[in-house]
């Protein structure tokens, strides 16, 4: 097998290693929580993952020349690294959505996020199956902002960056 073909059946198999691993935590998540308070069959935590991975992993071979001359465990440690980064910002961004730190008509609403709606704090097992995008608009923005926060992994420190910057919010009344 010439090396290029080698080095591409290797991020190949890299790549689906890391698909694995992020499904096998899914699923150790989803056993940890279960079905009890409301969690869904799929979380929308699933889908986060995949499209931050799915992100990051479409960004790669656009820099494809770096690793010409790398060797099978660098690249699986990059790939690695380079998903488990993106998965980490995916969800620090969702975190932004539902906290309201971002917000406008680009980005996703929620339910049950305030005591207005009944969203009361009962525990890490409610926040995680009680808070849920407000329509399937909602959840295809979270998915397209997860998506892009794997594809640029500069994305969400500049945005963090550009909040730290922003003047405070008046809040006298």
């Amino acid at each position: 097998m010439p090396p290029r073909s080698k080095r591409t059946a290797l991020y190949g198999l890299a790549v689906g290693a890391v698909i694995a691993v992020a499904l096998a935590l899914g699923f150790y998540f989803r056993s940890a929580i279960g079905v009890a308070g409301g969690a869904e069959a799929y979380p929308i935590s699933w889908f986060i993952i995949v499209a931050a991975i799915v992100g990051a992993v479409v960004n790669q071979p656009f820099r494809h020349a770096e690793m010409q001359h790398a060797s099978a465990g660098w690249i699986a440690a990059y790939l690695f690294w380079k998903c488990t980064v993106a998965v980490a910002f995916a969800f620090l961004l969702y975190m932004m959505f539902i906290a309201g730190l971002i917000s406008g008509d680009m980005f996703p609403r929620f339910v049950k996020t305030t005591l207005e709606s009944g969203g009361q704090y009962q525990g890490m097992q409610a926040f995680a199956t009680q808070i849920d995008p407000e329509s399937y608009k909602d959840v295809a923005k979270i998915l397209v902002w997860s998506f892009i926060a794997g594809y640029s992994e500069k994305f969400v420190p500049n945005l963090i960056s550009q909040i730290l910057k922003a003047p405070p919010a008046d809040n006298e009344q």
